[in-house]
């Protein structure tokens, strides 16, 4: 705890543009590209952001490759996060996340940064309903894009992240989005060998479906399943 102090301490020592420099680089975690940091110079309120990280990486707080810019050790991106009170925190990763989300679409780098942002954000402290339900459809895509490479780990985080930005009520309001998140969620949790996240996915779909065809993912996940465990295949005519 001593010298977490004393890099706290040292942290709060820079100057204003250097302070929120390192403080913006700490909302990505261990290090950040190059690219990523030119599409989100603005949103740190400060228009020259390498020449400011160049200055942190001369204090050696940070270092410079070809690609990117990364801490130099734990202990001081763990300082650089709190470095700031938790609500200014929000504040510019919110300001991160405006100035990214148009290149997610086209970009799946960008895209991972983005829900990880997201993620980190909260459901808690995201009031506008129309922005959760941007949210939870990035986090869906995301998710479909995850297991389409096999990390079921990375979708499973990504689907349980959209599922906590629908709202009360959301098969009325979010029908489809709410179909394809909980579909999503039986087949990553299946893959994972999670068989009580698994079902709870699969009761969502098949009691709250509308048209017997919106349940035929799920199904096919519920006999997937049935056959691995040998159990009989009319089983999964009961739903």
């Amino acid at each position: 705890d001593g010298v977490a102090e004393i890099l706290t301490r040292k942290l709060l020592r820079l100057s204003k543009d250097q302070l929120s420099g390192i403080v913006m680089l700490s909302c990505f975690g261990s290090e950040v590209s190059l690219e990523v940091l030119a599409l989100v110079k603005s949103s740190s309120g400060n228009s020259d952001i390498m020449n400011t990280l160049d200055c942190l990486a001369q204090a050696r707080l940070v270092e410079r490759s070809d690609e990117k810019y990364c801490f130099v050790h734990d202990m001081i991106l763990h300082a650089a996060q709190g470095a700031v009170d938790e609500n200014e925190r929000m504040i510019i990763m919110k300001e991160l996340l405006q100035a990214l989300l148009p290149h997610g679409y086209s970009d799946d780098t960008i895209l991972f940064i983005v829900v990880d942002l997201i993620s980190r954000v909260g459901a808690d402290r995201v009031h506008d309903s129309e922005t959760r339900l941007l949210y939870a459809q990035l986090l869906l895509t995301a998710a479909k894009k995850a297991t389409n490479t096999t990390d079921f780990a990375s979708a499973s985080t990504c689907v349980k992240c959209g599922v906590s930005f629908l709202s009360v009520g959301h098969w009325d309001s979010s029908y489809r989005l709410s179909l394809e998140l909980f579909s999503q969620s039986a087949l990553v949790e299946w893959a994972l060998g999670n068989t009580e996240q698994m079902m709870r996915s699969l009761d969502e779909v098949f009691n709250n479906a509308n048209r017997f065809e919106d349940t035929l993912r799920a199904a096919r996940v519920k006999l997937a399943y049935l056959r691995m465990t040998g159990n009989c295949l009319a089983e999964a005519f009961d739903y």
